[in-house]
């Protein structure tokens, strides 16, 4: 596999490629990996941080440091730091990047976390409806819409820069760009289309997480995984009872509610009894025994999908709870990058939130883009994972 050492970080006019132990100067910046470029699909940065691998630094922070204080942007590093200096640091750096490349390539999740990031190289800019953020703004002093109205030029909003290594399980954060993911849902219809004839619609994940579930254990439920299991148990019960069920038995929730509300319906069926149908339905306790067996050896977890997750907390419900998040994370990741590549001439992706797509449609293309979504999302290993399509309203 290759790296390319992007030539902002390095402060020279070219890039350098690292591909097994051939190294050269290039103006090309094609290879598997980048590091040092800002913000790129292909930045081997997030992952290095996953695996906890450092990097020695490149240039001594004397030198940072001064020509931060004469205001030099981009220096030419290679000019600026001696010689004989520069080309240590570099030998080093080249030495252990290689290293950590031969360990990330090794990874099956390298291919995952790659894969689904092409979902981020989608994203379009939004746009804002000025007069109605500055209504709102009016009668409330809100940072997340004065942040949005503030990076708008011309009512354009750039599509946010995610970070998925800052949470244990990559759930997503924000680390540029608007703030979408804190921002109050009623003031989301501060967005509108950017043509008349267009509208911004969501597609989501209906019960990702317990639907993750089901699938590890092989259950294949219908478009409700709840009534699925409902009458695979043949339990007469609630849909909401089921449901509650479920959070209790996947993430540790009191019972107590749970009771209440199965002797409201008249059932004689006791919390304890249920949840048992639960776990058995779901396999937690296989799923458990696996868990903690990677507990004890590596003191981690992983994913489905073979991504470290630190422990510092080994009761059953996080365990389960992290492992779940994370492989759901994925998993609507991969789902939105595969839906904007198949329809990429019909619609417009503008942002995530969590398991939520946002993007504007033609009306003549939802007939199209609704067609892909009667199968949802069907992953090779996972089985299916159904979704739902809303018009967003503005």
């Amino acid at each position: 596999m290759s790296i390319i050492l992007h030539q902002d970080f390095l402060g020279t006019d070219r890039h350098l490629l690292l591909r097994g132990t051939e190294i050269k100067w290039t103006l090309d910046t094609t290879a598997d990996f980048t590091y040092g470029a800002c913000n790129s699909s292909r930045s081997i940065e997030p992952l290095l941080e996953l695996y906890g691998i450092d990097l020695p630094d490149l240039i001594p922070p004397r030198f940072k440091k001064a020509m931060s204080e004469c205001g030099a942007r981009k220096p030419l590093w290679s000019a600026v730091v001696p010689k004989r200096l520069y080309n240590r640091n570099l030998k080093d750096v080249l030495q252990k990047l290689a290293a950590a490349e031969e360990e990330i390539a090794k990874s099956e999740y390298t291919k995952v976390f790659l894969g689904s990031n092409r979902l981020f190289d989608a994203l379009h800019h939004s746009l804002i409806d000025v007069p109605a953020c500055k209504k709102i703004l009016s009668t409330e002093d809100n940072h997340v819409l004065k942040s949005i109205l503030a990076m708008s030029r011309e009512a354009k909003c750039p599509a946010p820069i995610y970070d998925r290594v800052s949470t244990k399980t990559g759930r997503l954060t924000i680390k540029q760009g608007p703030q979408v993911l804190t921002l109050k849902k009623e003031y989301r219809s501060i967005f509108k289309p950017k043509s008349t004839s267009s509208k911004i619609y969501e597609i989501d994940f209906a019960s990702l997480e317990p639907r993750v579930a089901s699938n590890i254990a092989n259950r294949s439920p219908g478009d409700d995984v709840y009534l699925s299991f409902m009458e695979h148990a043949g339990l007469s019960i609630t849909r909401d009872a089921a449901k509650l069920a479920v959070l209790c038995s996947l993430y540790g929730a009191g019972k107590y509610n749970l009771q209440k509300q199965l002797k409201k319906q008249g059932s004689d069926m006791t919390a304890d009894y249920l949840i048992r149908r639960v776990k058995e339905y779901f396999s937690v306790n296989d799923l458990l025994s696996s868990l903690r067996q990677q507990v004890k050896l590596t003191g981690k977890i992983e994913n489905y999908f073979g991504r470290p997750i630190v422990v510092d907390d080994a009761r059953d419900s996080v365990l389960v709870n992290n492992f779940l998040q994370s492989t759901a994370v994925d998993i609507s990741l991969l789902g939105f990058a595969d839906f904007c590549e198949v329809m990429k001439d019909k619609l417009t992706p503008l942002f995530v939130i969590h398991d939520a797509l946002f993007f504007e449609a033609k009306d003549e293309y939802i007939k199209d883009i609704k067609e892909y979504l009667v199968d949802g999302f069907c992953h090779t290993r996972l089985g299916r994972f159904p979704l739902t399509i809303t018009e967003f309203k503005t």
